[in-house]
């Protein structure tokens, strides 16, 4: 039996285990070496997601199967095109694959940020991510955790772009989303 495929296929028992307990399973944003053939970074999380198949279909099939929210914690910041391309990273190229594979599956899909942003380009990003407008069937997320900064770093948050960034998400503010 191929390692791999006994690697994801535990990965999936796991999650089955943890359905008893849960009614939402988080799914990182495993984004570097994603411009690889292998995808190195996923396979060590236990994603069997070569450039020629999708590793997640089975894994969304067994959410799907037990009616489980899929949340999936997305950077929200803009790596670097210096750490992209040293880390042979596709954060943007990850999400779409993830996204478009768990609503197309029929997944309730949301969504969390893994890093702190605090400006108007951070927020628009994940808006876009959580509603994107290029999408003809308009999915979305269906709840987004927003993961608040320390009381020692909220003298840096401008709330002018965190009330534009909370507007957009509820769709209070359309149109151009751009900074």
């Amino acid at each position: 039996m191929n390692i791999l495929y006994w690697s994801s296929s535990t990965l999936i028992n796991k999650l089955l285990y943890k359905f008893i307990k849960d009614s939402d399973v988080q799914v990182p944003a495993i984004h570097w070496w994603y411009k690889t053939a292998s995808h190195a970074a996923e396979l060590t999380a236990g994603f069997y997601n070569p450039t020629n198949q999708n590793g997640y279909s089975p894994v969304f099939e067994v959410l799907r199967k037990h009616s489980v929210t899929l949340k999936f914690v997305c950077l929200g910041l803009q790596v670097s095109g210096l750490e992209n391309d040293e880390a042979l990273a596709d954060p943007e190229g990850l999400s779409w694959q993830v996204l478009n594979s768990a609503w197309d599956r029929g997944l309730i899909v949301a969504g969390e940020n893994a890093l702190l942003c605090y400006e108007r380009e951070g927020y628009m990003r994940i808006v876009e991510m959580a509603k994107p407008r290029s999408d003809p069937d308009r999915r979305h997320f269906s709840f987004f955790v927003y993961q608040q900064p320390t009381p020692l770093v909220q003298g840096t948050i401008c709330f002018s772009e965190l009330d534009y960034f909370i507007k957009s998400m509820h769709g209070e503010i359309a149109g151009d989303l751009q900074p």
